[in-house]
């Protein structure tokens, strides 16, 4: 008799971000996502209900304090493993993770694989070696033709994980001009944030 799949709850406010790892998460084998949750709320309501091995939460989920939710989460659910995922710098947000009881950190910019990998060995299971087509790296994403080259520049440079700062001294320019870019970016992608926008080309 086989051995049930580890149970995940996936908790993300942004639609396409939580289909994207429910889809990668259900091809392990010994995996499967119970229930998806858009909020704290959600996020308590469906631990309480679904019981579930892990947590892949966003720490800063409809902008609540992602620390304090942890703690409730794990006084509620004591051996719930909780991967945190977030765009936030992981030195200044991983460790008040981990000190509130999460079992890892891991940056959202990360490939979706790696993000389910890293879930695998808070659950001490072996990554998924099922052949798949590898994932693309940034230089060869698809991007929007209705971008400009700059405006295309601007979007590589946020799959890379910088900030706007960073994207501006890489290119030379302003911080203002560096938002009127990704202002472009976001209005031709429909989309309304970093992680929105990350989640947009991934899935193209």
């Amino acid at each position: 008799m086989s051995k049930k799949p580890f149970r995940v709850v996936v908790a993300d406010d942004h639609p396409v971000v939580r289909e994207g790892l429910t889809s990668v998460i259900n091809q392990h084998p010994a995996l499967i996502v119970c229930a998806e949750a858009y909020s704290t709320t959600t996020t308590l309501a469906c631990v309480e209900q679904e019981r579930p091995d892990a947590l892949l939460l966003d720490l800063l989920l409809d902008s609540a304090d992602g620390v304090t939710l942890i703690r409730e989460l794990l006084a509620r659910q004591p051996n719930l493993k909780i991967l945190v995922i977030s765009l936030q710098a992981e030195q200044l947000c991983a460790r008040p993770c981990l000190e509130a009881g999460a079992a890892a950190y891991i940056s959202k910019i990360r490939p979706t694989r790696e993000i389910v990998d890293a879930l695998c060995k808070t659950l001490d299971l072996p990554p998924d070696e099922t052949e798949r087509p590898p994932e693309l790296p940034v230089k060869e994403y698809s991007f929007p033709r209705h971008l400009t080259r700059s405006e295309s520049e601007a979007a590589r440079l946020v799959l890379e994980g910088l900030d706007n700062q960073q994207i501006a001294d890489r290119l030379g320019i302003s911080i203002v001009a560096v938002k009127v870019r990704l202002h472009g970016v976001y209005r031709k992608c429909n989309v309304q944030s970093r992680t929105q926008l990350v989640a947009f080309l991934r899935v193209r």
